[in-house]
């Protein structure tokens, strides 16, 4: 993700994250992000910390200086902000205690597709994320292995969907999210005959919220049922 360019220069992200990536990959005595100490209390001992902690700002193209703060302490060892950010990620509290967010995020997941039980395919995954994004897709790539072994079975696989005969189906992606990219905003569109899609460029997670343009149309066909013109691109 970091290594993509706007047309006016990188991302202002990437100018943060390069230059710490480059530099601990070159010196094999700065702290690796599996090793970083978050605290005596919630230490921060693996990779998947430092992963969940980037994922909440990457999403969201506001709280890039956040990550970038979290890069610079984890240059000098002190794995404390990226252990803050991942908190809420996963339900941790204050006192130390977890509350059921993961739980229920994978109770109602694993019922949309069903997820190999051979750890050969995950490996294989692993191996093929990688190629496509070393820092971040063997880690992700074994996602769901918790989905796996849940033990109430899947309900469905994924699918073409159709919805023949339906009013106006409101459908709106983003050019840069990273977390539902917008090519999956493009094919449901194609799929769904009485869609309308509405287009934001820009960066960071959902569009709804990040423009008022899309809000604007969004809201006058929630509420007064006025369909979006077609095409509509907003910034």
């Amino acid at each position: 993700m970091v290594s993509r360019r706007r047309s006016g220069g990188s991302w202002p992200i990437a100018r943060a994250i390069v230059p710490a990536r480059s530099t601990t990959a070159a010196d094999p005595a700065r702290p690796s992000i599996g090793s970083l100490p978050g605290s005596r209390r919630n230490p921060c001992p693996r990779r998947a910390c430092a992963t969940a902690a980037s994922s909440v700002p990457v999403t969201h193209g506001t709280a890039w200086p956040l990550l970038a703060i979290g890069l610079a302490l984890a240059e000098t060892g002190d794995g404390s902000f990226f252990l803050l950010l991942a908190d809420p990620l996963n339900g941790r509290s204050s006192d130390g205690g977890y509350s059921n967010l993961i739980d229920a995020h994978r109770a109602v997941v694993c019922l949309d597709f069903p997820s190999p039980r051979d750890p050969a395919a995950y490996e294989a995954q692993a191996r093929a994320w990688s190629r496509e994004a070393p820092h971040f897709g063997a880690l992700l790539a074994f996602s769901d292995v918790g989905c796996a072994f849940w033990p109430i079975a899947p309900t469905r696989k994924p699918a073409p969907v159709s919805a023949p005969g339906a009013p106006p189906i409101v459908v709106i992606g983003s050019t840069g999210d990273p977390a539902t990219p917008y090519p999956w905003s493009v094919a449901l569109s194609r799929q769904l005959t009485s869609s309308v899609l509405i287009t934001r460029r820009g960066e960071g997670h959902t569009g709804y919220a990040s423009s008022a343009c899309v809000s604007r149309a969004a809201n006058a066909y929630l509420v007064d049922l006025k369909v979006p013109k077609t095409g509509l691109t907003c910034s």
